[in-house]
């Protein structure tokens, strides 16, 4: 222990010898680091691509022609300039009473010790453009492959939304698009397009989204059959001919194309039938979910006397 007391002790005697130059030369080290560190030689230029706010907007109107950033040049202490983010940084465009037509300089704020010497655009040029709403009619636009041999039917509910945006973009809406899945349906998303069919941006849907119902039927295929007729009797019947031997059906895909030819009928007249010709519809004997796209006739020749056997 006495051995460590006496290195202190020397060493606190070396320490007090001559005490004063050493302070002072403490002193001058201190004062020359805090000069070097805060003088111009140590200033350095930066620049940085900040985002333009907008202030002073009333509601209803939205500014047009506002760039989404501008560049800002600035100097400062090297410390504190090297250690800038674009978030330390704001850069807004005051529109506090602008109406129409607008000329406004780009501000900045920057921290303190650091000093803005450029801003690129250091002005903007713009006008006030009015926001309108407008109701438009959706229209079920289905992706996918349907499936094979079925029609499909959409509805959208709700059936119309409500678009807002600036007026010169409304305009341009000429249908407002759901697009769903072919198969299933459920909630789709919606898109505003203009009449050569291609997206208008910068609007907003209430809702944002509708739901899609999808209902599928078979699809119907036609085809021409012949018509087979059969003749009704009579003593004062002398010929009945048919006009149309071919008549056209539509139906089902897997019963139309095995279908060759419909049963026909023809309800006759009854009791005294003066002679002369009677055109008088066809009834057809039509499978279930076939339809006729025309009706066709036959003409039934009475005589006055019955027919020699």
């Amino acid at each position: 222990m006495n051995g460590i007391a006496a290195t202190l002790r020397a060493l606190l005697q070396r320490l007090s010898r001559n005490w004063v130059p050493k302070v002072a030369s403490l002193v001058i080290a201190f004062l020359v680091w805090v000069f070097v560190t805060n003088s111009s030689a140590s200033l350095t230029e930066r620049s940085l691509r900040i985002t333009l706010q907008v202030d002073g907007v009333e509601e209803g109107f939205v500014p047009v022609g506002i760039p989404q950033d501008v560049a800002v040049s600035v100097s400062g202490p090297s410390l504190r300039v090297d250690r800038l983010s674009p978030e330390m940084l704001r850069a807004y465009l005051d529109l506090t009473g602008a109406s129409g037509e607008f000329t406004r300089d780009v501000r900045v704020q920057a921290p303190q010790d650091v000093r803005v010497l450029r801003v690129e655009p250091a002005e903007v040029i713009g006008f006030l453009e009015t926001i309108t709403t407008s109701t438009v009619a959706v229209t079920v636009a289905l992706t996918g492959d349907p499936p094979a041999g079925l029609l499909l039917d959409a509805e959208a509910e709700p059936s119309s939304v409500t678009l807002t945006g600036r007026s010169q973009v409304l305009d341009r809406v000429a249908r407002v698009l759901a697009l769903a899945p072919a198969v299933g349906g459920g909630v789709a998303r919606l898109v505003a397009v203009d009449a050569a069919g291609q997206p208008v941006t910068d609007v907003e849907f209430a809702p944002s989204t509708v739901t899609v119902s999808v209902t599928t039927r078979p699809a119907l295929v036609t085809r021409e059959v012949d018509v087979d007729l059969r003749v009704p009797t009579g003593s004062l019947l002398a010929s009945v001919t048919l006009n149309e031997p071919r008549v056209t059906v539509a139906g089902p895909v897997d019963v139309v194309e095995v279908l060759t030819s419909v049963t026909g009928t023809v309800d006759a007249p009854t009791g005294e039938v003066d002679p002369g010709r009677y055109t008088l519809p066809v009834r057809l004997a039509l499978p279930e979910g076939v339809v006729a796209m025309q009706t066709p006739t036959a003409t039934l020749q009475y005589v006055r006397q019955p027919l020699a056997p």
